[in-house]
């Protein structure tokens, strides 16, 4: 808009056209009202953009931490089957260990 009053708009003022300025004024307001709102239509497009990507890569991320909880609930699981198995060895052989010591005490 640099010039335009000397260039254009002072010509057709010049030449007696009387609303003249009424309609520079409107067509300045409308046209950078029209520039400014498409800088604002990038600047929130790429704002949009941009939390999209974060949201998907919050929701990768809570996938991959549900999918270590669930591997972490079936180790769990499976120490648990484990350690009882251990415990029932421990059982059987306290109980074995002890049917010894009653034979070799009955031996003596």
């Amino acid at each position: 808009m640099d010039g335009w009053r000397f260039e254009v708009v002072q010509k057709v003022i010049d030449d007696g056209h009387p609303l003249s300025p009424i309609f520079f004024l409107l067509f300045i307001f409308v046209a950078s009202f029209a520039v400014l709102n498409l800088f604002i239509a990038l600047i929130v497009d790429a704002l949009a953009e941009e939390q999209k990507a974060v949201v998907s890569e919050q929701t990768s991320l809570l996938a991959e931490q549900g999918e270590v909880l669930e591997d972490l609930e079936e180790d769990a699981e499976e120490a648990e089957v484990e350690r009882d198995e251990i415990l029932h060895i421990l059982k059987e052989l306290k109980q074995e260990l002890a049917d010894i010591r009653a034979t070799v005490g009955a031996n003596k």
